[in-house]
């Protein structure tokens, strides 16, 4: 397991997050560029080495419900794959739009239209 310091200096290492820190000696690191309303990327960062990472819904992390995934024990190569995950996630565009209509033998027309990921 890494250290308090030892997350912080690899968190730090991404000069997207920016450092917040909380109460309790806690850490948060947001990313203001986010496309989207989520901006904090490291959440609760604590001296004890626990700490999460948002990664929405992304499949291949187990989640919790607001979308973070629990980092106490990861390891370095994890961490920074998760970090970055997390930026793409928040920084990409989501697919194009897909608009589909649909329509019945009797004419009667339902329109599909997308809204958001």
């Amino acid at each position: 397991m890494l250290t308090f310091e030892q997350k912080l200096e690899i968190i730090e290492s991404f000069p997207e997050l920016t450092r917040k820190d909380v109460s309790m000696k806690r850490v948060n690191f947001h990313y203001e560029e986010s496309l989207y309303d989520k901006k904090i990327v490291v959440y609760h960062l604590h001296p004890t080495g626990n700490g999460f990472v948002y990664v929405g819904n992304l499949p291949h992390y187990e989640a919790d419900k607001k979308g973070f995934v629990n980092i106490r024990d990861f390891s370095e190569k994890e961490l920074r794959s998760v970090l970055a995950d997390s930026l793409d996630y928040l920084s990409l565009e989501p697919e194009p739009p897909y608009d589909k209509t649909w329509t019945n033998r009797e004419g009667e027309k339902v329109d599909l239209v997308y809204d958001e990921p």
